[in-house]
């Protein structure tokens, strides 16, 4: 039989127990998922969920698309468009724009 190694990674408790309710529906306990995630990654040479960007602000607030993100920063847009129509570059301060 191979050697195993032990694999400790940090999630939040309510992420571990959702994922513990589901995955019980299937039979299986957290552990026995986690071995099948990995051993998909490691025998298939690729991550078997999709993955993409996150769509996550700065302060960790959730956005549909970049449009909705760069929305929710004052002024951004408005200095974008003005310097689209332009041929002048705003910084942030001349805007009004706070990081």
């Amino acid at each position: 039989m191979a050697a195993t190694v032990q694999i400790a990674t940090r999630i939040p408790k309510d992420v571990k127990d959702r994922a513990t309710k589901v995955v019980q529906g299937y039979g299986l306990d957290l552990s026995s998922a986690v071995r099948m995630f990995v051993t998909e990654v490691a025998d298939e040479r690729r991550i078997p969920i999709r993955v993409d960007r996150p769509k996550v602000s700065y302060d960790g607030d959730s956005f549909g698309s970049d449009q909705e993100y760069f929305e929710q920063i004052p002024g951004f847009l408005g200095m974008l468009d003005k310097e689209a129509a332009s041929d002048e570059t705003y910084t942030p301060k001349e805007s009004g724009w706070k990081l």
